[in-house]
């Protein structure tokens, strides 16, 4: 079963922020930097996202070569409430 690499993070976020202080600005996120490791690629559900089957062959054809390094994973988000979205 697939693990929606999202709903950890949302959940996680948001239940240690309950005033929406935000780590961009009120009710705005930035994934990476609320994790130690400034990335989500140590969790499996993200790991899975970076070199799906149908996306490889794409990849190799861009570079050339299999030998491509994915260095981070990281995302943005805002809750509702914002007043104005970020771009």
């Amino acid at each position: 079963m697939k693990c929606d690499p999202w709903a950890f993070a949302f959940q996680d976020i948001i239940s240690k922020d309950p005033r929406r202080i935000g780590n961009r600005g009120p009710y705005r996120y930035s994934l990476g930097p609320s994790w130690s490791t400034g990335h989500l690629l140590h969790r499996p559900e993200w790991a899975q996202l970076v070199d799906p089957p149908n996306i490889t062959p794409i990849l190799n054809e861009i570079f050339g070569n299999d030998r491509y390094v994915v260095r981070g994973a990281r995302g943005d988000f805002n809750l509702p409430g914002k007043e104005v979205e970020a771009n």
